[in-house]
């Protein structure tokens, strides 16, 4: 019959191996990523006619990549062609270090489609970590 010390230690070691939402927290307050109004995200992307979208790819890349994210330099982005693997390699960052059971595919379908949406949405996931 096991002892009450080894039961401890397995209930111990058992609660070590799930992440915890805490840890990514501590992670995302060292990344020190920045809150920001989801709907402020596509005020300025309407008024400036997309070019915020830019501003805002650049700024959360950064965080992303402080966090443990892969995304490649950003001059990618202005590239025609190179510019789609940017995108993949931004969504497998945020699959990666928010949303960890999701597809990296559905989201870059998402932001091919649907940018305006995608924004507001990335960023509140984002905020949750600020």
């Amino acid at each position: 019959m096991p002892s009450k010390k080894t039961s401890r230690r397995k209930k111990a070691s058992s609660r070590k191996k799930a992440p915890s939402t805490s840890s990514r927290k501590s992670r995302a307050k060292k990344a020190k990523i920045k809150y920001r109004h989801p709907a402020l995200v596509v005020v300025l992307y309407l008024v400036t006619f997309g070019i915020y979208s830019i501003y805002w790819f650049y700024k959360t890349k950064e965080e992303l990549n402080k966090l443990g994210g892969k995304i490649p330099t950003f001059i990618l982005y202005f590239i025609p062609i190179a510019n789609l693997y940017w995108l993949y390699k931004y969504c497998e960052a945020f699959t990666k270090c928010v949303r960890k059971k999701e597809s990296p595919l559905l989201w870059f379908f998402f932001v091919l489609f649907l940018e305006i949406v995608f924004m507001p949405v990335v960023q509140m996931e984002l905020n949750k970590l600020a």
